[in-house]
């Protein structure tokens, strides 16, 4: 049975992921490690930034609230497109900018329904 390189690292007791020095490590969605340098915020108690994360943690308040079959549509849509997000993401996206043209775009190519229909 051959493992792949995440399992490995679980097994070992060592997982790529958060920070390591000036680094910051994540796993892709195809197991892969990335790296990139931390960016260090020169104010993180601003004002904007507050805001930012009360926005973002009201974006993940409702991902967590939708039922497994929603979640699942918009881990589908992605996949079906080939897009380069994963549905949290594309969520997030939507959820923060209220882009619902990009995602009536989306639904469309992918034939998926991911917003609640319009009422008139």
């Amino acid at each position: 049975m051959a493992l792949s390189r995440q399992q490995i690292q679980l097994v070992m007791g060592f997982s790529a992921t958060g920070d390591f020095g000036p680094f910051t490590a994540w796993t892709t969605r195809k197991g892969k490690i990335a790296l990139a340098l931390k960016a260090w915020l020169k104010d993180p108690e601003s004002p904007s930034q507050a805001a930012h994360r009360a926005r973002f943690r009201a974006a993940m308040q409702d991902w967590n609230r939708l039922t497994p079959e929603a979640k699942q549509n918009w881990q589908t849509v992605c996949r079906r497109l080939n897009l380069i997000v994963t549905g949290t993401s594309l969520w997030t996206h939507w959820h923060m900018s209220g882009d619902d043209d990009g995602i009536r775009t989306v639904e469309d190519q992918s034939g998926i329904q991911l917003l609640p229909p319009d009422y008139e």
